[in-house]
């Protein structure tokens, strides 16, 4: 099924709900950028991460019809992080809850992870590109450590024949 296929939208049919990172407040961003960013060091995916948690192809009625698709409870996304040292606390935030979750009246406990690997995936390209310069920097301040070091031991390096 290509990508055309499965965004496909009948005519007359409700065009499905999608989450807007703008919706969600500062410091529900800084939850789901600290979760970019280890996911990005360890070179794992959300599903990998998640693992078990997931549960897959679950069958849920919103709206009067039924959809098939893969969800994870919100308790248990605030319990890996915690466990994996991401964040300190079990505090949910609830901007972040409400712009993932999968319907705020009927499902308000569960992630879809669909829009949830997207959004993990939309901030992990920006996240991406600072950890790349943040690297560059710590290279080059390295380099430039090196250098004054290595000044600083031929400055004190005092050749005893001349003398």
């Amino acid at each position: 099924m290509s990508e055309e296929e499965d965004d496909y939208i009948a005519e007359g049919a409700d065009k499905p709900k999608q989450y807007n990172l703008n919706n969600i407040d500062v410091e529900g961003l800084m939850i789901l950028r600290q979760v970019a960013r280890f996911l990005l060091s360890e070179y794992l995916h959300p599903r990998e991460f998640f693992g078990k948690m997931i549960k897959s192809n679950v069958e849920v009625v919103s709206k009067g019809r039924t959809i098939r698709l893969d969800q994870l409870k919100i308790k248990d996304f605030y319990l890996k992080i915690k466990i994996a040292n991401i964040r300190k606390t079990l505090e949910e935030n609830q901007s972040l809850n409400d712009e993932l979750c999968l319907d705020q009246v009927s499902h308000p406990t569960v992630f879809n992870i669909k829009w949830f690997v997207r959004a993990l995936e939309d901030i992990a390209e920006v996240e991406q590109e600072r950890l790349v310069e943040e690297e560059r920097y710590h290279q080059a301040m390295l380099a430039d450590d090196g250098q004054k070091q290595e000044s600083e031991l031929s400055a004190e390096n005092v050749d005893y024949e001349d003398i």
